[in-house]
C-alpha cells in the first residue's frame, strides 16, 4: 500500500475498495500542540509582530537626598523592541474522478502476481462508501499533521514561518548526547527564570523517547501495591507544575518547554472566501476540465508564540 503522489487525481486505479469495518491509520493524526494554543489572532500582512518588548534597567536603592530631591532626576525613555514571525501558505488538492466515485462496491478481493487484481461486486459494506469525502478527509488530516509539525520546527526562512522550537535560544540547554537527567532540567528552568519567563501554562512536549524518559525521571513507588508501573502527566516545579506531553511531531533528541498562554495560530484570511468551520482553511471547488471532481483547500498561517523567551528546550539528548 503506497500513496500516489505524481498522478494528481484519485481514480479506479490508484485507490482501491477494501472490505473492513474499521476505518484506520497509524499515521500521527492527534495534534496535541494545536490542540493546546491560546487561541486565533488574525494578521493582515505576511509579516507581524508577536510581541513589543521592553525592559528596566537593573533594580538598585536610589540614593536621593532632600537636596537633590529639588529637582526632579533625568527622565529615562523606555525604547521597545518587536519579535517578528511570518505566515506561509499551507495547501492541498483533492481530486476524484467519477468513475471512482460511482465504485464503491467494486471491492479488491485478490491480487495476483501476473494477471493484477480480482474483484467482486460484493454485497458487503466497503470501508470507504465515499471516495470523495474520504479524499477531502485525508486532505485536511495533511493540513493539520504539517500545520502542527511547522508550529514547533517551522524553519523561519523566507516564505516558512518560524516554530517555537526552532525559536528558542536565550533558554536552551545543550545535552550533548546525554541521557535526560534532572539536573539538564533545572538547569533549564533556572536559565528561563533568569530570562524573565511567565510560567502561566506551562506544558512540556516530547516525543515517546523522551517521554517516558520523563516518566523514568520523576516516577516514585505508588502507594496501590497492586497496581505497577507510572505515567507521569505533570511535574511540580520550583517554577510551576508542567503538563507532560506525548507529540509525535517532536524530534526524538529534543525537549520543549512551552508557555501555552502566550502561543496563538495566526491566520491571514483572504477576503470574501468561506472558510471551514475550524476558521483556518477555505475549500473551493476549481475549474471542471473533464470527468473529475476538483477541490483545493488553502490558507495562510503563523504561529505567534509572543516571544522566544517564554519557552525553552533541552536539545541533543540521548536516545537509545
Amino acid at each position: 500500500m503506497a500513496n500516489d503522489t505524481s498522478t494528481g487525481y484519485a481514480y479506479t486505479g490508484n485507490v482501491s475498495n477494501v472490505q473492513g469495518s474499521q476505518l484506520l491509520t497509524f499515521s500521527a493524526i492527534e495534534y496535541p500542540f494545536l490542540s493546546r494554543i491560546a487561541g486565533t489572532k488574525i494578521s493582515q500582512s505576511d509579516t507581524y509582530a508577536m510581541s513589543a518588548i521592553y525592559t528596566h534597567e537593573d533594580a538598585a536603592q536610589p540614593a536621593i537626598t532632600e537636596a537633590t530631591s529639588v529637582n526632579a532626576p533625568t527622565a529615562i525613555a523606555y525604547d521597545r523592541a518587536e519579535e517578528n514571525n511570518k505566515v506561509q501558505i499551507f495547501q492541498e488538492a483533492v481530486s476524484v474522478t467519477y468513475a471512482a466515485m460511482s465504485s464503491s462496491q467494486r471491492l479488491k478481493i485478490a491480487e495476483y502476481s501476473t494477471t493484477g487484481y480480482g474483484y467482486t461486486a460484493s454485497p458487503l459494506e466497503a470501508a470507504v462508501a465515499n471516495e470523495l469525502a474520504f479524499q477531502t478527509a485525508r486532505a485536511q488530516e495533511k493540513l493539520y499533521r504539517d500545520l502542527e509539525y511547522t508550529m514547533i520546527n517551522g524553519a523561519g526562512t523566507t516564505y516558512k514561518t518560524k516554530g517555537v522550537l526552532t525559536a528558542c535560544s536565550t533558554s536552551t540547554v545543550d545535552a550533548s548526547s546525554a541521557a535526560l537527567s534532572k539536573a539538564l532540567v533545572d538547569e533549564l528552568l533556572q536559565e528561563m527564570a533568569a530570562a524573565g519567563a511567565y510560567f502561566r501554562r506551562p506544558v512540556i512536549f516530547a516525543n515517546a523517547f523522551q517521554r517516558s524518559a520523563i516518566t523514568k525521571l520523576y516516577e516514585f513507588v505508588p502507594a496501590d501495591r497492586s497496581v505497577g508501573g507510572a505515567s507521569i502527566g505533570s511535574i511540580v516545579t520550583d517554577f510551576g507544575i508542567w503538563e507532560v506531553v506525548y507529540d509525535r511531531f517532536m524530534p526524538t533528541d529534543d525537549i520543549l518547554f512551552a508557555d501555552m498562554a502566550y502561543v496563538n495560530v495566526v491566520t491571514k484570511p483572504t477576503p470574501g472566501k468561506d472558510y471551514m468551520p475550524d476558521g483556518l482553511f477555505l475549500m473551493e471547488e476549481l475549474a471542471k476540465t473533464g470527468a473529475a471532481e476538483r477541490y483545493q483547500l488553502y490558507g495562510e498561517l503563523g504561529i505567534d508564540y509572543g516571544s522566544e523567551k517564554l519557552h525553552g528546550s533541552i536539545t541533543s539528548l540521548a536516545t537509545a
